[in-house]
């Protein structure tokens, strides 16, 4: 996760193969989907640190545009509503601050990717 966050754009994209990413992305897809279903988090808004681990590895990898535009072709921000709706379903209260703030910077940093021009050769 730190070696994504610190790593140059152009040089996370020579060092990471764009299949590895999807692979990444399809399995996260997959974990926030079954994390849609904890009853910790639908009681009371809150992951334990393992979870939360799901929601920090999106934070990183989408300081880059490859693995954003990925996440905006597939369904990962379907995935992302869903969990988020999980926790809202029945008049329940926003999840606890620190799972919002991931999510928040989740869609920041896929806004920031998003407009990241690079050539794809």
């Amino acid at each position: 996760e730190r070696v994504v966050e610190t790593t140059d754009p152009k040089l996370f994209r020579e060092l990471i193969p764009e299949s590895e990413i999807q692979n990444w992305l399809e399995n996260t897809i997959e974990d926030i989907k079954k994390l849609n279903a904890k009853r910790c988090w639908i009681r009371c808004g809150e992951l334990n640190e393992l979870d939360t681990m799901v929601l920090d590895s999106c934070v990183a990898f989408f300081q880059h545009a490859v693995p954003v535009a990925f996440a905006f072709e597939g369904e990962f921000f379907q995935a992302l509503t869903a969990f988020v709706k999980a926790r809202k379903r029945n008049g329940r209260d926003l999840p606890s601050k620190p799972i919002c703030l991931r999510i928040a910077a989740i869609v920041y940093f896929a806004v920031l990717a998003s407009k990241t021009v690079f050539d794809n050769k």
